[in-house]
């Protein structure tokens, strides 16, 4: 008889591991079962990066007997004495901080720190219902010797004010990426950070600084406040302490005095986009922005609000690309003075202004390439759709608050023969069986309805949604999701680096007992 050769024996490492990319995690965790080679190729070389070590006993729990405190209690020994035994070198951790893991979790972090941590490159965890203040302390202790470390997310689900004794300052030479949603106060002395998202306030100079200039964030480039942290003395003096910013989301109030320094300390900002409403006192305050001319997409989800009613000179922003002015009623003045750079533009269309704003739009915007138009729940406009064939460079169309009749897009003039993506959001229609689409839009390949009230939809339909009549129009018109074809991702699973997805909590294969919820940390050694 011939005899039967393995030839994946003969196999380098790299084509074992480009082997392993076509399997699913299931797939190569059996893999990691079949000989010593392969094990030591998939847990203890650069391809452990696919997977991530999950501690999270109590989200596992699905049964009542499991979620017994004694039971828990012993399953969180169980899983701290195989993190003190596995010799694994996981490059990502996340852990959730519950009640029952709060008075052990000193003990716990002991097993983990140094083992585990100095090989980290991301490190999550999630507080739920565990106090911050007891046990963060011993994060901020261990960050300066997480050499590798470089995104670092922490989560506070009970979003709850906390009395701090002293407020720590997390000091990393290596972190990168820093999330921080949650009210804990802290300070930030990172040079190699690269993104933040949290609370302004950290990145306050420290108070006692020994008489230093404070630590300038020389790589910081993209800065998203979605925390409302304390108010600085000296507001200029953060901004200062960024002078490369280029990308700035606000989704907290914004006061006038961070909204001048911001423009008169970030030069090179590109990107502004203001979740909630602008409250200005002066018009001329709006200038702090309208100079920085490398600005190339501004957005105001909801509206501008000036005390003394004033059009909005953006022209000055020769370099505008992008402009959503949310739910602002803008004069016609406003869209004679936009600068010609502009390609994607979302406004609100006033009843009173329509004529006038529908025939500037028409006349001096007709490049655009994006369009989103939004109105006080009426019919769109029959004036303005009768002139859409202007726009020869619309990709993208969006309507926000609208009435449509099945044969609406009927009426139109001529085609767009680039458009391929139309937008519904939060519209009322007849029917989502609009006549006319393909032959006004030839290239059209995407027709999406967002939270729409579709009249007339089948039963059994299960893509609709429901409609709420109460809603008002200043509630959440531009929220996140009314965005889709204005640079807006939608939500998908975590991937690494490599595009590789982690693993749903694990890595792990045990038998269906009280074990089982041990999964993420087991060795899988055969």
């Amino acid at each position: 008889m011939p005899k039967h050769h393995n030839y994946m024996d003969r196999l380098p490492d790299e084509i074992l591991c480009m082997v392993f990319d076509r399997l699913d995690l299931e797939s190569v965790k059996t893999a990691s079962r079949t000989c010593q080679r392969w094990n030591a190729i998939i847990f203890f070389s650069g391809y452990v990066d696919r997977f991530q070590l999950d501690i999270n006993v109590l989200n596992h729990a699905t049964t009542r007997k499991q979620q017994e405190v004694p039971k828990l209690k012993r399953l969180i020994q169980r899983a701290k004495q195989i993190v003190m035994h596995t010799q694994r070198q996981y490059r990502g951790l996340s852990m959730s901080v519950e009640p029952i893991l709060e008075s052990q979790f000193p003990a716990f972090w002991k097993a983990i720190h140094p083992k585990i941590t100095q090989h980290l490159r991301e490190l999550e965890l999630d507080f739920i219902e565990g106090s911050m203040v007891r046990i963060f302390p011993l994060i901020a202790d261990a960050l300066p010797s997480m050499s590798h470390l470089q995104m670092l997310n922490i989560a506070d689900y009970t979003y709850s004010d906390m009395y701090q004794k002293s407020i720590p300052t997390l000091r990393s030479q290596s972190v990168m990426h820093l999330s921080m949603d949650c009210k804990y106060k802290f300070l930030v002395d990172m040079p190699q950070l690269q993104t933040f998202d949290g609370a302004l306030s950290a990145l306050h100079p420290p108070a006692d600084n020994s008489g230093q200039s404070p630590l300038v964030f020389g790589k910081l480039k993209d800065l998203s406040v979605n925390v409302k942290g304390w108010k600085p003395t000296d507001p200029s003096s953060i901004f200062r302490r960024m002078p490369y910013l280029e990308r700035c989301d606000w989704d907290v109030p914004l006061e006038e005095d961070l909204f001048i320094s911001m423009g008169e300390t970030c030069p090179l900002l590109t990107s502004i986009d203001f979740s909630k409403t602008m409250y200005l006192s002066n018009p001329s305050l709006l200038k702090s922005v309208l100079n920085l001319t490398q600005l190339r997409r501004l957005r105001f989800h909801k509206s501008i609000y000036l005390e003394e009613q004033s059009f909005l000179d953006f022209s000055k922003l020769t370099q505008l690309e992008s402009l959503d002015l949310g739910k602002t009623i803008v004069k016609p003045s406003t869209l004679l003075n936009l600068p010609k750079s502009v390609r994607k533009l979302g406004l609100l269309i006033d009843q009173e202004a329509e004529q006038s704003l529908s025939d500037i739009i028409t006349c001096n915007l007709s490049h655009l390439t994006e369009l989103r138009l939004a109105y006080y729940r009426a019919p769109a406009s029959q004036k303005l759709l009768k002139s859409l064939s202007l726009f020869e460079q619309l990709e993208v169309l969006h309507f926000s608050r609208c009435h449509f009749t099945q044969p609406f897009f009927l009426g139109m003039d001529g085609t767009l023969p680039r458009l391929h993506t139309l937008l519904f959001t939060k519209c009322k229609l007849e029917t989502k069986h609009l006549l006319g689409l393909q032959i006004k839009f030839p290239r059209l390949k995407d027709c999406l309805f967002l939270k729409c009230f579709v009249m007339t939809e089948s039963e059994g339909d299960e893509e609709e949604e429901e409609y709420d009549s109460d809603d008002t129009f200043e509630s959440d018109l531009n929220s996140e999701n009314d965005y889709p074809g204005y640079e807006y991702d939608l939500d998908s699973d975590y991937t690494d680096s490599d595009g590789y997805q982690y693993d749903d909590g694990s890595d792990f294969e045990l038998d269906y007992d009280d074990y089982a919820l041990l999964s993420a940390l087991a060795d899988l050694a055969p």
